[in-house]
């Protein structure tokens, strides 16, 4: 490996990597972990796409648990394709 990659890798380990993860029950989720000591970094929060919350690991990853809405990419559709209309 190069010094490049030596660089690469350095960075990545400093700003940690991105996990997403879907639920049924966001909230559920969230309070079943947090008993379990877990810390979150966003309690669930509902959004145009449904209802999700975050958490950094000790590596320093971001771990997000979404519930997603059923008919989202119909909403995205009949607003043209534009998220901010869903929002309004």
């Amino acid at each position: 490996m190069g010094d490049r990659h030596s660089r690469l890798g350095d960075q990545l380990a400093q700003t940690g990597g991105h996990l997403f993860f879907t639920t049924d029950d966001c909230r559920k989720t969230y309070q079943e972990l947090v008993a379990k000591g877990v810390e979150f970094t966003e309690a669930p929060t509902e959004r145009p796409y449904g209802i999700d919350c975050g958490l950094r690991d000790p590596f320093g990853n971001h771990i997000r648990f979404s519930q997603m809405v059923d008919n989202y990419a119909t909403k995205i559709e009949a607003a043209g394709g534009s998220c901010e209309e869903l929002e309004q």
